[in-house]
């Protein structure tokens, strides 16, 4: 009974979780409910559990450096830095989460719980936060990388229909839908405000952490710095070039299908039958001895 009430505590605990993850996304939903005990919360009103993450993280970072917060920051910008985190806040949050986890496997153990459930427990919980980081990072490139190809196109027939390198970027970059037109928009405001052209298409393939986006503005950049005046073709070839990758990339992933159904085909038809044979055999053994 008590594997079977921490299994439930256990399944409960990543339940609310999950659910506390996505409140936290839209405020306005914490407001709703909130508002009723906005004047018995005073005392918590002011409490922000992001704050409190970025205020632990510097500390637990200072006492043992053992985290690589270049790396982490790095997947943050990748991930689109999600809800704001530093890689110091990202930290906290897995220290709180970690010892969340570790209260809950002592106060388990004196129920009669068994304390390796909870430690089970409390080392899912602290990486947690790296498993949806790299999730939000990965989705993030795989949506940017998918969107280039239709970015570069719109980009070419402008510079092809005779607008400016830096106009034709402009016009799309107030327009392209989001994540990769989110960089765009930024790379603009940074040109708009006197930085560098060359430096921030850069910066964008950076940001991005997609080997294309950095290659094609790199392909961009060196283009304008040997006169300009082959822009449009460098944009044309490179347009093509991606879209061969693309269409080799997805003809591989093609191949690799029937590979990836024989492990469910094997469970779900070969292991059925193999029981419905020897079943009704096995049977009929034990009946006769």
């Amino acid at each position: 009974m008590s594997a079977y009430f921490a299994a439930w505590l256990a399944f409960l605990g990543t339940l609310f979780l999950f659910f506390g993850l996505e409140l936290r996304k839209n405020d306005s939903i914490l407001e709703v409910y909130l508002k009723p005990f906005e004047k018995e919360r005073t005392g918590l009103k002011d409490i922000d559990w992001k704050d409190v993450s970025e205020r632990i993280g510097p500390v637990v970072t200072s006492l043992v450096p053992v985290f690589n917060l270049e790396k982490i920051k790095q997947k943050l910008v990748w991930a689109g830095n999600p809800y704001g985190l530093t890689e110091a806040g990202f930290v906290g949050i897995k220290i709180c989460l970690g010892i969340t986890g570790l209260l809950f496997a002592i106060t388990a153990a004196m129920l009669g719980i068994p304390l390796i459930l909870g430690l089970m427990l409390t080392v899912l919980l602290y990486f947690l936060p790296d498993a949806l980081l790299h999730s939000k990072m990965e989705k993030r490139k795989k949506a940017i990388y998918n969107s280039l190809p239709n970015m570069i196109g719109l980009l070419g027939m402008a510079v092809n229909a005779g607008l400016e390198i830096s106009t034709a970027f402009e016009t799309i970059a107030r327009r392209y839908p989001p994540p990769l037109g989110d960089e765009l928009r930024l790379a603009w405001r940074e040109m708009a405000t006197g930085r560098a052209r060359s430096a921030a298409l850069r910066d964008i393939g950076k940001r991005t952490g997609v080997s294309a986006v950095s290659r094609f503005f790199e392909s961009i950049v060196v283009a304008e710095e040997r006169g300009g005046t082959n822009v449009s073709a460098t944009i044309d070839d490179f347009r093509r070039e991606l879209s061969d990758s693309q269409r080799r990339k997805m003809q591989e992933e093609a191949k690799k299908i029937p590979t990836k159904m024989l492990l469910p085909l094997m469970l779900c038809i070969f292991v059925p039958l193999v029981l419905l044979l020897l079943v009704p055999i096995g049977i009929s053994l034990i009946k006769t001895l």
